[in-house]
């Protein structure tokens, strides 16, 4: 779902018909593109429907390009948005996770904060 203003949804809904149209077009499925603003939409999606996440600026341009334009550059990694802390986990072990955060979009915290929405830990709190 596109929040914002309806002018945003107003472009949104036009790509979405011209992405439609275009497929037509060309006699092969359009396939349809999830926009995400909270990373865990975004999870669900790549996990679920194995669908590429895109943003809001990639419908933009598709529009004004009047062309699906290629998504690498607007995809969404999974962990965007999401800010993870890992304790009670090897050193070793926690500077490996903490690439893998990184490398998909996420934020590493060292310590646990209010701000963190994760929490990775080998202890079990049962």
């Amino acid at each position: 779902m596109v929040e914002g203003t309806q002018s945003g949804q107003n472009v949104w809904w036009r790509t979405q018909e011209w992405l439609i149209e275009k497929g037509r077009e060309e006699k092969r499925r359009c396939e349809a593109m999830f926009i995400a603003s909270s990373g865990a939409m975004v999870g669900w999606a790549l996990n679920e429907l194995k669908k590429p996440i895109v943003t809001y600026e990639w419908l933009k341009q598709c529009s004004e390009e009047h062309r699906v334009v290629p998504q690498e550059s607007y995809k969404v990694l999974p962990f965007s948005g999401l800010k993870i802390c890992v304790t009670g986990i090897p050193a070793d072990v926690r500077k490996e996770m903490e690439k893998l955060i990184l490398q998909n979009g996420g934020k590493y915290s060292a310590e646990l904060t209010k701000n963190c929405t994760h929490l990775i830990s080998d202890i079990s709190f049962l």
